[in-house]
């Protein structure tokens, strides 16, 4: 449990470090203008170059960004079938891989079919939405738990 924090806690630092400076290198970069580009990092990531051997890294960068972001999928798609499995009192996970996965595509085309339709959602409910799901709900149970705990303890003295 101790080892699990601690690769937490430096894995969490270093994409706050990342972000920060990749962040930071953008706004330095591009400036005012940094709203106006879609994906602003990749106008930034054609001027940088290492030892002026390596220049337009720009794929590379893709290729990463686009690997993150299928490694959290894949984590979040995992939490969420183990989720549903223990929710609903399963034995197996197994059988609900298929459905789930193809509720979430679903939802997924539903929601945003396009980059205009995203921004709009995100900019509309999506937010509020991820306010609820990521924040609300989590603090909710948390809360639900250590009332549970704490009266547990008080039942345990009597």
């Amino acid at each position: 449990r101790e080892k699990a924090a601690k690769s937490i806690l430096i894995s969490l630092f270093a994409v706050i470090l990342t972000l920060v400076i990749s962040n930071l290198a953008t706004l330095l970069l591009l400036g005012e203008m940094t709203g106006n580009y879609t994906y602003p990092f990749l106008i930034v990531a054609r001027y940088i170059s290492l030892a002026e051997f390596f220049s337009r890294l720009e794929s590379l960068y893709m290729a990463i960004w686009v690997l993150g972001a299928f490694v959290k999928i894949c984590v979040f798609f995992y939490v969420s079938v183990l989720g549903t499995a223990q929710w609903m009192a399963l034995s197996d996970y197994r059988p609900i891989v298929f459905p789930l996965g193809f509720l979430l595509t679903l939802f997924s085309v539903w929601v945003a079919p396009n980059l205009q339709e995203l921004t709009h959602a995100i900019a509309t409910s999506v937010t509020f939405s991820f306010m609820i799901v990521f924040v609300a709900i989590p603090v909710l149970l948390f809360c639900i738990a250590w009332g549970k705990k704490r009266l547990s303890r008080i039942m345990a003295t009597r």
